[in-house]
């Protein structure tokens, strides 16, 4: 599950700026022969998020991350499509742009989404080769039995466990 994870990871991390990019370059009013990538790379997008949510339920991930990736991955290509249907029957500009703006929000939550969610996993299967592999509650990483931390920014510790002081 950590290579599904990394892939998944940074296959949202590699498309999103593109995506980004070329929404961004719509928006301005160029770029609209690409309209077609930009469905297909934001389609393979919202699938890796989905994999990362379908991930993180199994290893036991918190469950508002892959929950929220869930919601995720229905709002941003639905209010994508949405657009489309939009732009033939509405002429506000307003509606538009902020119909625009929410998609551009929702892109970047569901890019975020994928970051946490991807965070959260791996820090639930480094447990995977630990002993006990139970992992501390209330968010404090390390295993309840051995002490382990799965966070590179966990604190220094020697040899025997104990925490040392930062110098």
């Amino acid at each position: 599950m950590a290579r599904a994870t990394a892939i998944a990871r940074w296959w949202v991390f590699g498309t999103g700026p593109i995506i980004l990019l070329l929404g961004l370059l719509f928006w301005a009013g160029h770029a609209d022969q690409l309209e077609a990538l930009h469905g297909v790379l934001a389609i393979t997008l919202v699938l890796a998020l989905y994999s990362l949510a379908v991930i993180g339920a199994v290893v036991g991930a918190p469950a508002r991350t892959w929950a929220s990736a869930f919601v995720w991955v229905v709002l941003v290509p639905g209010l994508g499509v949405g657009q489309l249907v939009i732009y033939d029957h509405v002429s506000d500009p307003i509606v538009v742009n902020l119909v625009r703006s929410l998609h551009l929000l929702f892109g970047l939550a569901a890019i975020g989404t994928a970051y946490w969610l991807s965070e959260a996993i791996r820090g639930r299967v480094a447990f995977a080769g630990c002993a006990a592999g139970r992992p501390r509650g209330s968010g404090t990483p390390g295993c309840v039995t051995c002490g382990r931390r799965s966070s590179r920014w966990s604190w220094p510790r020697d040899p025997e466990g104990a925490p040392r002081p930062l110098s």
